[in-house]
């Protein structure tokens, strides 16, 4: 949100001087790769770490310019009350303890569904699909740092009334479940969810593996996959591979996530406390860093001597 404001600072900047120079060619690039990258091409969120520096140097023209605006107001706001270091940190007191008040029960109490995620692999990549059908199985190795209960794959599309089994075993194979299902129990263009009776334990090697089950013979599924392409030159996970009948496909991977369902308050009552501690203390800090010294010297007690 600071590097938002600051460069509407900059946009107000350039407004107000109506003349070409580096902070306004700036502003025409950002907003001809975002008109690109939104509807062109859509790119992946780690691109933006590209214009990390034009946008640095945006905000140092947006923060000239707020600190011109703030010298314009001094003389007028002088006339009021000055609103001093010490009166700041003491008004973001109150505001720190309403807000952990108000926000208390809602955080650690009332008990809402938490996703705690093994595997969160959702991105996709445009029309490329791993086909599931009578004569092809389509398998996905992983490795879980974390129980889950829930597996989550994504459909491009499908044909025919086929039924499908989704396999998912340890490869140790001491654990291991199977849930059947057909086209109709998956949405097409997002991720549909599978849940197990019981949870997989975490640290271990997992294979999921989808196949057709029956002898449909003119159906097929097609699963969403991400991989290397002409944008793309690097496998988004690499902590397993994909395997369509046995045989690896290099740097691709399924659309899926791993994840497991907890029913509980967002925060414990000791972690809530904890940042509000770091709150307090930052607050403390600013008052001490930025107090006026004509201030302290005013409410020292006057040398005897």
């Amino acid at each position: 949100m600071p590097i938002l404001f600051f460069l509407l600072c900059s946009a107000l900047r350039s407004y107000r001087k109506k003349q070409i120079d580096t902070d306004l060619l700036l502003q025409i690039m950002l907003f001809g790769n975002f008109v690109f990258y939104i509807f062109v091409w859509e790119a992946e969120p780690r691109y933006a770490l590209l214009f990390f520096f034009p946008f640095l140097i945006m905000n140092c023209y947006g923060v000239s310019r707020l600190q011109q605006w703030l010298s314009e107001k001094r003389q007028m706001h002088r006339s009021l009350w000055p609103i001093t270091s010490q009166r700041a940190a003491h008004l973001l007191v109150i505001l720190l303890l309403a807000v952990t008040v108000f926000h208390f029960r809602a955080i650690t109490q009332e008990s809402d569904v938490q996703y705690r995620y093994a595997i969160n692999q959702n991105q996709r990549k445009g029309s490329l699909q791993a086909r599931v059908s009578l004569n092809q199985n389509v398998s996905q190795t992983f490795y879980a740092d974390r129980s889950f209960d829930h597996i989550s794959l994504g459909m491009s599309r499908s044909k025919g009334e086929g039924t499908y089994q989704v396999t998912l075993r340890s490869r140790s194979g001491d654990e291991g479940q199977t849930k059947r299902f057909t086209k109709h129990d998956l949405k097409r263009g997002t991720l549909s969810d599978f849940n197990f009776v019981r949870p997989f334990r975490g640290k271990k090697k997992y294979v999921l593996t989808v196949s057709m089950i029956g002898n449909q013979q003119q159906s097929y599924l097609d699963l969403a996959i991400h991989g290397k392409g002409l944008f793309e030159q690097r496998d988004l996970y690499r902590g397993g591979s994909l395997r369509v009948n046995g045989r690896m496909l290099e740097g691709k991977d399924l659309q899926f996530r791993a994840y497991l369902r907890d029913t509980r308050p967002y925060l414990s009552t000791t972690s809530y406390f904890a940042f509000v501690s770091i709150l307090l203390l930052m607050i403390i800090l600013f008052a001490d860093v930025y107090r006026d010294p004509a201030e302290v010297l005013r409410h020292m007690p006057p040398d005897p001597a």
